[in-house]
């Protein structure tokens, strides 16, 4: 089976940065993206790799019901708190084999895969998997980072495999069997800085649980700064789209079932 790099040990760490204007900003963006593709506080949505149930917390604060799903029982442990329905499962397995996923079959208007396709070897796989839980004419919104001119030893660290670029994300959403109803990026301004982190500034040593910590160890007045700065950004990018961007967001339609 294709591997899935993605330390278990970090969901402690994970769990503790919901206040981080990355995580906020992020779960903001997929919110509004459900929202703008007419799925109402009543639709039915999944999210596939919940992790420590940072997204599915967010969306419960807005007064959506959501189920969650991850690979690992120390995650379930966590996203129990905030959906409604809280099942082990490995988005690279056949959902139509395992037995924890029988009868979900089209059961979601909307399936999640927040930063979760980057920790695979064969992505396009894991998001027709995805499909399978989506009825007919619903969307998979999918988060991804963004830029490979951005990798650095943190990726390493976090087990991704690439990071992506609008048209690879396109081309993997069409190679899944969907079609692609928006693709844009967001972090415009965090791109700008971490890129002149990476090119400029010298990466300190350290093990991977050390190297992830410093990335989000930020001071209360850089991440206020950087909360005022992704809501301005929030309100430019309803109506233009950034050029560049850390991070890319996709809705795709499931056009089977």
């Amino acid at each position: 089976m294709n591997s899935i790099d993605y330390n278990e040990s970090f969901l402690k760490d994970l769990a503790r940065s919901r206040r981080h204007f990355w995580y906020l900003h992020r779960n903001k963006i997929i919110y509004w993206a459900l929202r703008k593709f007419s799925l109402g506080n009543r639709a039915k949505i999944l999210e596939l790799g919940a992790g420590s149930g940072n997204v599915l917390a967010y969306l419960v604060s807005k007064g959506v019901e959501a189920d969650g799903a991850d690979i690992y029982d120390s995650s379930l442990s966590y996203i129990s708190r905030y959906a409604g329905k809280a099942f082990k499962y490995d988005v690279r397995r056949d959902p139509s084999a395992a037995e924890e996923t029988r009868g979900l079959k089209g059961s979601y208007d909307a399936v999640i895969m927040a930063d979760v396709l980057e920790h695979l070897d064969d992505p396009a796989a894991a998001l027709r998997n995805a499909g399978y839980f989506c009825r007919k004419g619903g969307v998979v919104v999918i988060t991804v980072p963004a830029m490979q001119e951005l990798w650095s030893p943190y990726d390493v660290a976090c087990g991704h495999k690439k990071r992506y670029d609008v048209t690879s994300l396109r081309r993997m959403i069409r190679d899944a069997g969907m079609d692609c109803l928006s693709i844009k990026h967001i972090f415009f301004t965090t791109a700008i800085a971490l890129f002149i982190k990476r090119k400029i500034g010298k990466s300190a040593p350290g093990t991977d649980e050390e190297l992830i910590s410093r990335e989000f160890d930020i001071n209360v007045f850089i991440n206020g700064l950087f909360k005022l700065i992704c809501s301005c950004e929030f309100l430019t990018g309803k109506i233009s789209d950034f050029p560049i961007g850390s991070s890319i967001i996709g809705v795709a339609k499931n056009t089977s079932q």
